[in-house]
């Protein structure tokens, strides 16, 4: 089950040459490794989803950067332009491993109190 549609990844990315079933590729191969790293297949999950689509935001943009529509510096006549993708590439896998991380901890609470003879609330 994908964590995110290519409605998601389209509103935040622009791309002119990933046709939907290339960006769905992309989003079956990012959610199987958010399962794999969460450790569970929860796709109702919010944290979860969020996780998956910041991994796939990542990997657009990397997919972008490999077919030379995000190349790193393109010429055109006397102008030239640079793209600095790398950035926004690892601030978006920074906010995966962020949510999968969160959800891999929500799981564990730690009781904590005092109890028995001479505590806080015990009667001596």
């Amino acid at each position: 089950m994908a964590l995110c549609s290519v409605a998601d990844v389209r509103a935040r990315i622009y791309t002119s040459t990933l046709v939907d079933a290339d960006i769905i590729a992309i989003i079956a191969d990012v959610s199987g490794e958010v399962y794999e790293r969460a450790g569970l297949t929860d796709d109702s999950n919010a944290t979860l989803i969020l996780a998956g689509k910041n991994a796939a935001y990542a990997a657009t943009l990397r997919r972008m950067r490999t077919t030379g529509e995000l190349a790193s510096r393109v010429k055109n006549g006397n102008s030239e332009a640079q793209n600095t993708i790398d950035k926004d590439i690892q601030d978006y896998e920074d906010k995966a491993t962020f949510y999968i991380r969160k959800y891999r901890s929500s799981g564990f609470s730690i009781v904590s109190g005092r109890m028995g003879f001479g505590t806080v609330d015990g009667e001596s």
